[in-house]
């Protein structure tokens, strides 16, 4: 601002001046809370993504052990030649109570 300008015309450059940087102070705030957010939903996606995956990998395992628990079963009864197994371990062959 040059020293020769009116008093009027002088104050009203600085306060448009004054109300441009508040609207941009406003507008880059604004637009950090924008990013801020982005970062906290993309943070929150990759972690609910991963506890997903965990939970898979959980279920995966637990079926895997079921099946090899199952299999071993199997292989039990035709190792013996019996006809079952019960949950609480009893082994029958031909209808009589041969383990427990």
């Amino acid at each position: 601002m040059s020293a020769w300008e009116p008093d009027d015309l002088r104050s009203y450059k600085e306060s448009l001046m004054t109300m441009m940087e508040k609207e941009m102070l406003e507008k880059s705030n604004h637009l950090g809370r924008i990013v801020a957010n982005f970062g906290f939903l993309k943070l929150q996606t990759l972690y609910e993504e991963q506890r997903q995956q965990n939970e898979w990998k959980a279920k995966r395992e637990e079926k895997g052990k079921q099946r090899n628990t199952e299999q071993q079963r199997q292989e039990l009864l035709e190792i013996i030649g019996c006809q079952e197994l019960t949950l609480s371990g009893h082994i029958f062959k031909d209808d009589n109570l041969i383990a427990f």
